[in-house]
């Protein structure tokens, strides 16, 4: 019953993330300095509009594999959601060093705990599948 409900809850996940990613590519109505890293106030990155859909795509990828039986592809998803929520050192992730933007506080509360969180989900369910 607890691996149902991870699944259902990382599936649900992933599922939003990329739905979010088409919405702002459809109405451009997230706010940039939340999604994006901004540094002196510019934004590291304009992301282009198919990079975004791609990034949306990806989302229910990973959503499918969690689904799908097979440990490879569920191991890789959740070593990469943990090297995101490790973050590069600089920007991104618990050990970043920028803190001070709208970006890096979302973050630091938001968006590392919950690639953390979908990482230790994956490979909680490779564990006891």
């Amino acid at each position: 019953m607890l691996l149902l409900v991870i699944k259902i809850l990382l599936t649900g996940a992933f599922f939003i993330e990329g739905a979010l990613n088409l919405y702002w590519v459809a109405s451009g109505k997230l706010p940039e300095d939340a999604v994006i890293p901004f540094e002196d106030g510019s934004p590291l990155f304009e992301p282009e509009p198919l990079i975004t859909v791609a990034a949306g795509v990806l989302e229910w990828i990973a959503a499918m594999i969690v689904v799908l039986p097979g440990t490879r592809l569920k191991l890789a998803l959740g070593a990469l959601l943990l090297l995101r929520s490790i973050g590069e050192f600089q920007y991104i992730g618990f050990f970043k060093r920028v803190r001070g933007s709208r970006y890096a506080k979302l973050d630091t509360w938001l968006y590392s705990p919950l690639c953390f969180a979908q990482a230790a989900g994956i490979f909680w369910l490779v564990q006891f599948s």
